[in-house]
């Protein structure tokens, strides 16, 4: 018992640094997003190029995939945007005394007012998911306080409305919530060696002479072992302590991502084919720093899954090979569970799509566990040896990594050898799945979609040192300064990292081919607009009467709006008339117009509009700028209703 003690003494002193070790991430927003829109961005731009076949490839067959690639956006825009009515908060969030996750927040306003929103008056965004993708006027964000930007290029839109799905099923908080059961703790573990000794002696016992009777009768003999055999085939104390609940609810960002792993160089798990995430067996080759201070967290403080209120064992633990109940599931810290691997979270999003085939909400699940694929530490299943700094400085460089042309522009360069590069492996995934035309493939084959991402992607860093820094994932844990100077290890690797992260473009591009031909149209909901004599008012209803006219906006840029002068703009003249005056070094400071020496100015009698249509000589923007009559909305190309011009909507 001294040594139990004394064991349980030592740990404690590991706290302060145990307490910040987080579990998992994976990608951020920025890169899981990144990869997805550059994979919709060849669909719409590099394959119009009629791009020659790879080398191996008849021509044949590769027109026959780029014909499908060809028509991959028109089919994914008929769907619903399968945005939700709420999604949770971004923001991380633990408390081990709640009984479950704050409650969602409506989106796209995020628990806001929705006064510093821009979107059209006649929209019933209370009923955003059901929105067909080619008659949604906005990119989504994925930050509040407003997740909606108005978007006049459909392209842009397709690619944020995928990236935002690919990107947010790491704010799924409800598939991790644990709880903290003495009856795993470590500190319990001696008085648990001794009561299980005690029980199982009493037990065998008190079964010696029924199990001698049973024998007797059945013509066999009886042993004085014979009953403490029978108690050691049932286990009793072990099944009982698996019953016994714990307490509180811990619930986090990080901890979403612990379904989001595989461990390829392990092979098949006790439960999956291929392991999940095992804290005890991490790493490309042992566990790290941060991996053990987790495992010793867990274990001083009984840190268990609570399954009766996680989602995830639901949702993902029903493509085990080996079933759990509840008892299995909470029966060990989650330094020792097994936890299903990141295919089955893509074997989910196909079941969905399948069941669905009129929204895109279902296809978020298969893209994210694609990009988990391609991600080193994902795929060994740790989140130590440099995990955090290397997704953070892939997520930083995401931009530099994967490449996009500007305004749907003909790629050209460094980005049309990446896109080449990209759609040739695609070609290679799409042929995989495509092997069953006209039905849609088991979960299966979407599975072994993320297997062959997740091998190709560990046949280039498996023993690669430049990958595993566990000193990096230690700075990290100091914070600070430290936490900055750990990504800089990774600086001189871009080559590698983006090498890797292609493959899971490719697998997406592949992916979202093969998806497109199941879509199904569902038709214009006759919800997603108020009545002739309503307008919406945030957060989530159409209201009575006309809406009242906005404030002036002064820009409605990608950096969100800006509620201060100087060189965002200024309204120095009548409606139509916005951003003339302002200061300006490029047209992107301009609320609408041409930025001319230094000034934004409207006119475009002589100089084409930098930003907006040129009307009679002066340049004006069309959609949701501050109007009082059509005339104002560039002569009446648009209209003017509720006090800002909104475009026709589509028929």
């Amino acid at each position: 018992m001294k040594s139990q003690i004394k064991r349980a003494v030592s740990v404690c002193s590991t706290l302060a640094i145990v307490s910040s070790a987080t579990p998992a991430f994976a990608y951020g927003y920025t890169a899981h997003s990144r990869i997805v829109e550059e994979a919709v961005y060849i669909l719409q731009n590099d394959v119009t190029q009629n791009p020659a076949p790879p080398s191996g490839v008849s021509q044949t067959d590769w027109d026959a995939f780029i014909n499908i690639a060809k028509q991959t956006p028109t089919s994914l825009s008929v769907l619903r945007t399968g945005l939700p009515t709420n999604k949770a908060t971004a923001d991380s969030n633990m408390s081990p005394f709640k009984d479950d996750p704050p409650p969602t927040e409506g989106f796209p306003f995020n628990g806001n007012d929705g006064s510093s929103c821009v979107f059209a008056t006649t929209d019933n965004l209370a009923r955003a998911g059901e929105f067909r993708i080619q008659e949604f006027p906005y990119k989504v964000l994925r930050s509040p306080p407003c997740a909606l930007l108005s978007e006049t290029d459909p392209q842009a839109r397709l690619q944020s409305l995928m990236g935002w799905h690919a990107g947010t099923i790491d704010d799924h908080k409800q598939d991790t919530i644990m709880w903290y059961r003495p009856t795993n703790s470590v500190v319990f573990s001696f008085l648990e060696d001794v009561s299980t000794y005690a029980l199982e002696a009493a037990a065998a016992a008190f079964l010696l002479p029924i199990v001698c009777i049973f024998k007797l009768f059945t013509g066999g003999s009886c042993g004085v072992h014979d009953g403490q055999d029978l108690v050691n085939q049932v286990n009793p104390v072990d099944e009982l302590e698996s019953l016994i609940p714990g307490f509180g609810s811990v619930y986090d960002g990080d901890y979403t991502g612990l379904w989001h792993f595989m461990h390829v160089g392990a092979g098949q798990g006790q439960f999956s084919d291929i392991r999940g995430m095992l804290y005890e067996g991490a790493g490309d080759d042992h566990p790290g720093v941060v991996d053990i201070l987790i495992m010793v967290g867990a274990d001083l403080s009984g840190l268990s899954l609570k399954p009766t209120a996680s989602d995830g064992d639901n949702a993902y633990g029903r493509y085990d090979r080996v079933s759990r109940d509840n008892a299995n599931w909470q029966s060990s810290t989650i330094a020792h569970l097994e936890w299903s691997p990141v295919d089955h979270l893509a074997a989910y999003g196909w079941d969905y799509y399948k069941n669905k085939p009129t929204s895109a909400e279902g296809l978020g699940w298969v893209l994210h566990a694609l990009g988990d694929a391609g991600e080193p530490h994902h795929i060994t299943g740790t989140t130590s040896w440099g995990h955090r700094p290397y997704e953070e400085y892939v997520d930083k460089k995401a931009e530099s990594m994967l490449l996009l042309a500007d305004g749907g522009e003909v790629p050209v360069g460094a980005t049309a050898a990446q896109h080449k590069r990209v759609l040739e492996l695609a070609y290679t995934y799409f042929k995989t799945l495509s092997s069953r035309p006209n039905q849609p493939a088991n979960v299966d084959a979407i599975e072994s979609l993320v297997l062959q991402v997740a091998q190709r992607t560990y046949g280039k860093v498996h023993g690669q040192s430049w990958v595993w820094n566990d000193s990096a994932s230690g700075s990290y844990l100091l914070g600070g300064s430290y936490k900055s100077e750990s990504e800089t290890e990774y600086i001189g690797y871009e080559a590698q990292m983006t090498d890797i992260i292609e493959t899971s473009v490719a697998a997406s591009v592949a992916f979202l081919m093969y998806a497109s031909e199941f879509a199904v149209d569902p038709g214009l909901s006759p919800n997603i607009r108020c009545a002739a004599n309503q307008h919406f008012e945030p957060p989530s209803n159409c209201a009575p009467g006309i809406a009242p006219t906005p404030p002036v906006v002064l820009n409605l840029g990608d950096g969100g709006i800006c509620a201060s002068n100087g060189s965002c703009g200024v309204d120095a003249g009548p409606v139509g008339d916005a951003g003339t005056g302002a200061a300006c070094s490029t047209n992107a400071d301009c609320v609408v117009g041409t930025c001319i020496t230094g000034t934004c100015s409207t006119d475009c009698s002589t100089t084409p509009c930098g930003k907006g249509t040129c009307h009679v000589g002066v340049c004006c923007a069309e959609d949701f700028s501050p109007c009082q009559s059509d005339q104002d909305c560039c002569g009446g190309q648009s209209t003017c209703g509720g006090g800002v011009c909104q475009a026709p909507p589509p028929k």
